[in-house]
């Protein structure tokens, strides 16, 4: 009986991060239905009318994934070191390589393909950049700190955090070169804005070289819909 009541503390007291257990640290996640984008901004890296884009469905993480999730990754893999800090807090400091890797492990350890969404899926998933205050973490409201996941309204499709707290890393990449033509530099755009952003440029897009880590840049995950499970 005793052995009973001790397997059931462990279980209370186990860590638990956006209520997943330790055992999968599995990201949650929102269904986004697709359809035809007529009202959202081109990406940075591409010229083309994205006005009447069509969007296949996806799934995309309900919260910008965590210092807990990733530091399970690293501890399962041997990855990197763990990271500090609080297991709810987004994860930040790491580089576009880094969150691609979180990415391929998650596919080999869940199935089906995750991946960083592209500019004009975030920017689907996030919807329209008004009444943000109720949504998002930027220079005003902030405090000039980084908050856990979940604390200000989700969007539309459930996702939590799309504008500010911090930016995110998209799969969207730009090939430039040197200036004398020989050093291909590839940048990815970040999304979203991060907790020191002014209001009105929260929905900007900005370009970053991909192996960059900022304690401003986190990211956040897509499973395709088709192998979804």
């Amino acid at each position: 009986m005793r052995y009973i009541w001790f397997l059931l503390l462990l279980v209370c007291i186990s860590p638990s991060i956006h209520g997943q257990t330790e055992s999968s640290f599995k990201p949650l996640l929102v269904y986004v239905n697709g359809g035809v984008n007529t009202l959202l901004s081109d990406s940075l890296s591409d010229n083309s009318d994205a006005d009447k884009d069509s969007i296949a469905s996806f799934y995309i993480g309900m919260y910008e994934v965590s210092v807990g999730e990733y530091n399970h990754f690293c501890k399962v893999t041997g990855y990197s070191s763990i990271v500090d800090g609080e297991s709810n807090m987004p994860i930040t400091n790491i580089t576009a390589t880094d969150a691609e890797a979180y990415c391929d492990w998650l596919s080999r350890e869940h199935g089906g393909t995750w991946r960083l969404p592209t500019s004009r899926e975030w920017d689907y998933a996030a919807g329209l950049c008004s009444n943000i205050t109720e949504y998002a973490w930027y220079d005003s409201n902030s405090g000039g700190v980084v908050h856990e996941g979940g604390k200000k309204q989700a969007s539309a499709h459930g996702a939590f955090d799309m504008y500010g707290n911090v930016w995110e890393w998209s799969g969207t990449g730009i090939i430039s070169f040197s200036d004398d033509g020989y050093q291909q530099i590839c940048s990815r755009e970040l999304l979203g804005g991060y907790w020191g952003t002014e209001i009105d440029l929260l929905c900007a897009k900005s370009i970053l070289r991909e192996d960059i880590a900022s304690p401003r840049i986190g990211f956040r995950v897509l499973l395709e819909i088709s192998v979804a499970k």
